[in-house]
C-alpha cells in the first residue's frame, strides 16, 4: 500500500471512530458536568447549617462557598484552556474529576472555617479544566450544523447537577440517622452531601476513561495532529489579538453575558435561603418544591432554547442565539425583581419557576453564542478566558454583592427578599442595554471570525 493509500485509509479509521463515539462521549460528559454543578451548588441549600456550624456571618459564608471557589477556578482555568488546545482532553478531564471529588470529601469533613475554605479552593482547581477541555473536544467531534445541539447536551447536565443539588441537599441531611453519621465520622448530617459527591466523582472518573479523544486516534492510526496554527502561537496572546479585532462586539457580548451569569448564580446561592427566611419554609420543602421543579423546567428549557435558536436561525438570522439569550434576560430580570416582594411563597415559587424556564432557555444557547465568533483554533483558549472573567465576576461577586446589600443596606437578614429584588433590577436593566448593542455587531463578528478562519494555514 502506497502513502496516499495509507494515509486516506488512516483518516477513514479515525473518522469511522468518531461517528460512532462522538454520542457516547458526549453523554459521558454530560454526566460529569452535572457531577460537577452539583458540587458547586451544593452550598446554597446549606447556608444556615454552614453557617451555625461554622458560626460566621452571611458574607463569610459568601466567601467561603462562592469566593473562594471562583477565584481559584477562573485562575486555573487560563493554563486548563491551554491545555485543552494541546493535549489529551480526556486525560485531562479524568484527573480533574479526582481532584474535585477528593476536595468535595475534605468539605464534608472540614472541622474549621479555614479548611472549608481549602476545600471549595480546591473544588474550584479540578473543575476549571472540565468546561475548555469540553468544548474543544465536542467542536472537534461535530460539524458546525450539529454543534449547537451536542453543546446543549452537555449544558444540559449542569442545569441537572444544579437542581438535584438543591434535592438531595435538602432533603438526604435530615434523613441520616446516627449509626450512619457515626460510621462516616461525622457529627453532622449536612456534611453527608458532600462525602456522597466525592464517591459519586471516583466512578465517574473511572467512567471518564471512556472519552474518545481524536488526537489519540489520530497518533495511533499515523496521522498528523494538526494543534497550532501558522502565527496563531500557544498561549493566550492570540485571543488577546483577536479579541482586538472583534472588539467592537466582544465588549458589549462578554459584559452583558457575565452581568447575566452574576444575577443568576447571585440570586441561585440565596432563592433558598430566600424561602426559609421570608415564608419560613424547611429545607427538606424547599429542596423538595423548588429544588424538583427546577430540574424539571431546566430539562425542559435547554432544548427549547437551543431548538429555537436552530428555527431563528434557518430563517437566515444569524442573531438568533443572542436573540434568545437576550429574550431569556428580559424574562429573568422581570421574575427576580417581582417574585421577592410577593406575599405569597407558592406565587413566588411558581413565578420564579418561569424565570428558571427561562435560566434553561440561555443556558443551552450561551456556548454558541461566543464559540460562534471564535476561529476553530482559538475555541478552547477563548472558553478558558470568557470562563475566567464570567467566574471571577459572576460566582465571585455575584453571591456577594446580595450578600452586602443586605447587611450593609438593609441592615436585616430577614430582608433578603429586597436585596435579590433591587440587585436584579439595576444589574438586569444594564446587560439587556448591552445585549442589544451585541445583537447589532454580531453578523459582523460572524463575518470577520470566518475571514479569520480563510486566513489560517494549519501547520502538519
Amino acid at each position: 500500500m502506497n502513502a496516499p493509500t495509507a494515509s486516506i485509509s488512516s483518516n477513514t479509521s479515525v473518522e469511522a471512530h468518531r461517528s460512532l463515539r462522538a454520542w457516547p462521549t458526549v453523554i459521558i460528559l454530560m454526566l460529569v458536568n452535572a457531577l460537577a454543578a452539583m458540587d458547586r451548588q451544593l452550598p446554597t441549600i446549606l447556608l444556615d447549617p454552614i453557617k451555625n456550624t461554622l458560626e460566621i456571618t452571611d458574607v463569610q459564608v459568601v466567601l467561603l462557598t462562592s469566593l473562594a471557589f471562583s477565584v481559584c477556578y477562573s485562575c486555573v482555568t487560563l493554563p486548563m484552556s491551554v491545555l485543552a488546545d494541546r493535549s489529551d482532553r480526556g486525560r485531562v478531564i479524568m484527573a480533574a474529576i479526582f481532584v474535585w471529588s477528593a476536595m468535595a470529601v475534605i468539605c464534608g469533613y472540614a472541622p474549621n472555617y479555614s479548611s472549608f475554605v481549602v476545600g471549595r479552593m480546591g473544588v474550584g482547581v479540578g473543575e476549571a479544566a472540565l468546561v475548555p477541555c469540553a468544548f474543544s473536544l465536542i467542536s472537534e467531534l461535530f460539524p458546525r450544523e450539529r454543534r449547537s445541539i451536542a453543546l446543549m447536551v452537555f449544558v444540559l447536565g449542569a442545569g441537572i447537577g444544579n437542581a438535584l443539588a438543591l434535592v438531595v441537599g435538602g432533603s438526604l441531611p435530615g434523613r441520616i440517622d446516627a449509626s450512619t453519621l457515626a460510621l462516616l465520622h461525622v457529627s453532622q448530617g449536612w456534611r453527608v452531601p458532600f462525602l456522597l459527591v466525592g464517591a459519586t466523582g471516583v466512578l465517574l472518573a473511572l467512567l471518564a476513561l471512556g472519552l474518545f479523544e481524536p488526537r489519540r486516534a489520530q497518533r495511533r492510526c499515523g496521522v498528523d495532529v494538526v494543534l497550532p496554527f501558522k502565527g496563531e502561537g500557544r498561549g493566550i496572546a492570540p485571543v488577546v489579538h483577536y479579541a482586538r479585532s472583534a472588539a467592537f462586539l466582544f465588549i458589549p457580548l462578554v459584559v452583558g453575558l457575565t452581568l447575566l451569569n452574576l444575577i443568576v448564580s447571585g440570586s441561585s446561592v440565596w432563592l433558598p435561603t430566600f424561602f426559609l427566611r421570608t415564608y419560613h419554609w424547611s429545607p427538606e420543602y424547599v429542596g423538595s418544591t423548588f429544588g424538583t421543579a427546577q430540574l424539571v423546567v431546566t430539562i425542559i428549557g435547554i432544548p427549547i432554547g437551543a431548538l429555537i435558536a436552530n428555527w431563528i436561525r434557518r430563517r437566515q438570522a444569524r442573531d438568533a442565539v443572542v436573540l434568545v439569550v437576550m429574550t431569556s434576560a428580559l424574562v429573568i430580570t422581570a421574575t427576580l425583581t417581582i417574585a421577592p416582594l410577593l406575599a405569597s411563597g407558592w406565587a413566588a415559587l411558581s413565578l420564579l419557576i418561569v424565570g428558571q424556564f427561562f435560566v434553561g432557555c440561555a443556558t443551552g444557547v450561551v456556548p454558541t453564542t461566543f464559540l460562534t465568533v471564535t476561529p476553530s483554533a482559538l475555541r478552547g483558549r477563548v472558553t478558558g478566558c470568557y470562563f475566567f472573567i464570567v467566574n471571577l465576576i459572576a460566582i465571585g461577586c455575584g453571591p456577594a454583592a446580595y450578600a452586602a446589600v443586605t447587611d450593609h443596606v438593609f441592615h436585616d437578614p430577614t430582608r433578603l427578599n429586597l436585596s435579590i429584588s433591587c440587585v436584579s433590577l439595576i444589574l438586569g436593566l444594564i446587560l439587556l442595554a448591552c445585549l442589544m448593542l451585541a445583537r447589532r455587531r454580531y453578523e459582523r463578528g460572524v463575518a470577520l471570525a470566518a475571514e479569520h478562519e480563510r486566513l489560517l494555514q494549519p501547520v502538519c
